[in-house]
């Protein structure tokens, strides 16, 4: 059977840094969480029409903020691209296993943006709580198991 995955894109994406004050754009909810979740989810494998609708939700301008490149990754000593920051996060929700503040900090930042979209589907909705549900956490729960679905 085929594992469920997302191709990122920069389909909708208007929201961009700029080089010359060494900002980029960073998205909150990311596409590895996003693709995580998604290959977790209950039944097929979604048509190109949805996935094209959540690869604009993704890259909206509000699942988007401007932070310094260091901000948002790193680059390591042979000049390759390194995600640090916001990716080192990203790991610990994917693995559902928190031990930073900050990471907490940021699931919660994204299950925000999640309830809060009026184009995920419901469907979608509670395969990402069910996820986030299951975070071990020395914070609290990042999300409760009959946590609303809308904002």
């Amino acid at each position: 059977k085929m594992s469920k995955h997302h191709d990122r894109t920069e389909k909708g994406r208007t929201k961009k840094g700029s080089k010359e004050n060494g900002t980029e754009a960073s998205h909150i909810y990311s596409w590895e969480v996003h693709n995580a979740v998604y290959a977790t989810a209950p039944g097929r494998a979604y048509g190109q029409e949805m996935l094209n609708n959540y690869a604009r939700e993704i890259n909206s301008n509000g699942n988007l903020r401007i932070k310094t490149v260091s901000g948002n990754r790193q680059i390591n000593g042979s000049g390759r691209q390194e995600y640090r920051n916001d990716h080192y996060l990203d790991q610990q929700i994917i693995n559902q296993n928190i031990t930073t503040q900050e990471a907490y900090n940021r699931a919660q930042r994204q299950w925000d943006h999640i309830q809060q979209s009026d184009v995920y589907t419901e469907a979608y909705k509670r395969a990402v709580r069910e996820y986030y549900n299951q975070i071990e956490s020395p914070y609290g729960k990042v999300v409760r198991k009959n946590a609303s679905l809308y904002y």
